[in-house]
């Protein structure tokens, strides 16, 4: 490598021209150039010496920096290195986390696909057992219908036999008859002689009688026209209710008896009460003016009736528990009882919510209760439990029965139907009775003329409820008396009031619509009585009947 310092050697180019002339140098040779010359030469060789020592250091000073520089590069290249080592390894890292990630995401994939995959096999599982046990319930209806249609078969044999019977103890019986007629027509003959022997003493009693009469006061004239069979006290009327609440408590304690069923057989309780949820919904779904949808919805209910009676064959109790005149004793089956009481139960309350509005919704009830009650299947040993809906019946309305309780009062108010958790006002009362007495007469006046079965509730219970009530003497009438007769006598009923009794209906309409709201009003009758009087301008306007 050049010296940076190497332009500024003249010095010694001077000596080596002086070396170069020695021509001239010899042409002046005296001593004191000699020894001039001899220290330029030494100087010479000094300065030589010096800039070689100059040059070397320079050189070894370029040599040592060039090294400082590699060593420098060097480290750099090693620091560049290290670098992307790291660099690399962070790389790699960030590999490795991102393919973690992604196999996660992979496994939660897999998962959730896998869950899915469980979850429409479950449903498939799931839909097959549904369709498997759809068709294994239609499977068993089919059976059932098939059992049903051989027992009406054999029913209608049974009954054709009966009939049979029936007709050949009928002629026996009108030979009987005829021969009883003949001994009756003699006897007869016998007392007529002798009833005019004693009629000519009672003329002369009655003569002396007449003298008597003629100072005592008349008799009541209502009185005097309460029919056959309905002048019974008070305290007579109260004995009834009371056995009837007494057959109420009775109907209470089967129902406590038969949720006991679910400790020791839970599939029948099920049974129980999913047969009962069938017949409260075909009760809710009877519609007026829907005879075709009302009666499979009755057939509905039979059919679970008769399932009653044979689910549990075991279970029985005495039938007198639930009749108020004495059978000779039968054993029933106790799911039976408890669901004639239960449909008794939601009867009555479709009839205080249906009827309140309109009448016509009384009329497909009172239709399934005649029909239920009347089948020869659900009269064991021939005896009607018509008196287990007449308990409900006297629990929720003793008004129709001719009771007269003191309403101003909460015992009396009770004891006539009145509850305070069900009725909050007065009027939400008086619309229930109103219903209620709709639906009784919807019940008691039904033609059973053309049917081969027995009315289970006579019309002369109708006339009797509206005859106890119109005799009900002025002091001790209720408000709950004018809406219960507002109730039987609605125009619905009228006609079939008319065509059971005639002009007795007639005279009847004119009493409880004209003469049993006469009265002067007491306090809280005033509403009760117009509303009553009010019924002669609806049978005009909807019967056409003027009273």
């Amino acid at each position: 490598m050049a010296s940076p310092y190497q332009s500024t050697n003249r010095s010694r180019s001077s000596t080596s021209l002086l070396r170069a002339n020695p021509s001239s140098r010899s042409e002046r040779n005296s001593p004191h150039e000699l020894q001039s010359l001899q220290l330029v030469e030494d100087l010479s060789r000094l300065l030589s010496d010096d800039d070689r020592t100059f040059k070397r250091k320079l050189d070894e000073e370029t040599l040592l920096q060039q090294q400082r520089h590699v060593e420098a590069l060097e480290k750099a290249l090693q620091q560049h290195e290290a670098v992307r080592r790291s660099a690399e390894h962070t790389f790699e890292a960030v590999q490795l986390e991102l393919e973690r990630q992604r196999i996660t995401r992979e496994a939660a994939q897999a998962r959730r696909l896998a869950e899915e995959r469980r979850k429409l096999e479950e449903a498939k599982q799931t839909e097959l057992r549904r369709v498997e046990e759809a068709r294994q319930r239609e499977e068993t209806q089919r059976k059932e219908q098939e059992r049903r249609q051989q027992e009406q078969q054999l029913a209608r044999q049974r009954r054709e036999e009966q009939e049979s019977e029936a007709r050949s103890r009928q002629q026996a019986e009108e030979q009987k008859r005829a021969e009883a007629q003949r001994k009756a027509a003699d006897e007869a003959a016998a007392r007529e002689a002798e009833s005019k022997r004693q009629e000519q003493l009672n003329q002369q009693r009655a003569q002396q009688a007449a003298q008597a009469a003629d100072r005592q006061q008349p008799a009541s004239t209502a009185r005097a026209s309460v029919p056959s069979g309905l002048g019974t006290t008070q305290e007579e009327r109260l004995q009834l209710h009371n056995a009837y609440l007494k057959l109420h408590m009775q109907c209470k304690e089967l129902r406590k008896e038969i949720s006991l069923i679910k400790n020791s057989n839970r599939q029948l309780y099920d049974s129980i009460r999913d047969n009962a949820r069938h017949i409260k919904l075909a009760v809710g779904q009877l519609a007026k003016n829907d005879s075709v949808g009302n009666r499979k919805r009755i057939n509905t209910i039979q059919d679970h009736w008769k399932w009653s009676i044979t689910c549990c064959p075991s279970e029985t109790t005495d039938i007198n528990l639930y009749r108020l005149q004495p059978v000779d004793p039968l054993q029933v089956p106790k799911v039976f009882l408890y669901m004639v009481n239960y449909t008794v139960k939601i009867i009555l309350k479709q009839l205080a919510y249906e009827a309140t509005v309109d009448a016509e919704h009384a009329e497909p009830i009172g239709i399934l209760t005649a029909t239920l009650f009347s089948k020869p299947e659900f009269k064991p040993g021939g005896h009607f439990m018509s008196d287990m809906l007449w308990a409900k019946f006297h629990k929720v309305h003793a008004a129709l029965f001719g009771l007269r309780f003191n309403e101003l009062t909460p015992d009396g108010r009770m004891a006539l139907g009145f509850k305070r958790d069900v009725y909050t006002s007065k009027t939400m009362w008086h619309d229930a009775v109103r219903a209620l007495s709709r639906g009784y007469a919807a019940i008691t006046l039904r033609d059973f003329s053309r049917s081969q079965n027995e009315n289970p509730f006579p019309n002369r219970l109708y006339w009797e409820a509206l005859s106890r009530i119109l005799t009900t003497p002025v002091e001790e009438r209720i408000s709950l008396h004018y809406v219960t007769v507002d109730g039987m006598l609605d125009p619905l009923f009228v006609p079939r009031f008319i065509k059971f009794y005639g002009s007795n209906a007639l005279a009847a309409l004119r009493a409880a619509v004209l003469e049993f709201p006469k009265p002067p009003h007491k306090e809280g009758h005033e509403l009760a009585k117009t509303t009553l009087q009010k019924l002669s301008v609806k049978f005009q306007e909807q019967s056409n009947l003027r009273i």
